[in-house]
């Protein structure tokens, strides 16, 4: 009887241990497709999409904004500059001019100069 029941045993174990493989396939196989991610469906999406181009579209716009509002204060600063630059010019024209009466003035007084008059001018004669 041992040998009839290990026949037994052995024509059921390889009958139940080719059963359990394929069962092993199933329970794997059901293991796997209960971890199966989630898809999105079709508008989900098309909504997250919308809403990323939504999100990229306003960074756009407010870098823009950024941009154009420095670009305006700049130009007020060029503007303010270059005016400023012209004011000095003058300032420095009318520096000079005013230095340079006054230098006259001073130079006069060192170098004992006479002041002209009609009765001192002397006219020389036109060289050709």
């Amino acid at each position: 009887m041992t040998y009839r029941t290990s026949a037994i045993s052995s024509g059921s174990r390889s009958r139940n241990s080719s059963n359990r493989s394929h069962n092993r396939g199933r329970q794997y196989s059901a293991t796997k497709t209960a971890y199966k991610p989630a898809r999105l469906g079709k508008i989900s999406n098309f909504v997250v999409i919308t809403v990323m181009f939504a999100m990229v579209g306003l960074l756009y716009l407010t870098q823009i904004t950024k941009t154009s509002s420095y670009s305006y204060q700049l130009q007020n600063l060029e503007d303010s500059y270059s005016e400023k630059l012209k004011l000095n010019q003058a300032l420095k024209i009318e520096a000079a001019r005013l230095q340079s009466l006054d230098r006259l003035a001073n130079t006069e007084k060192d170098l004992n100069f006479v002041s002209a008059s009609n009765k001192t001018i002397e006219y020389s004669e036109k060289i050709q």
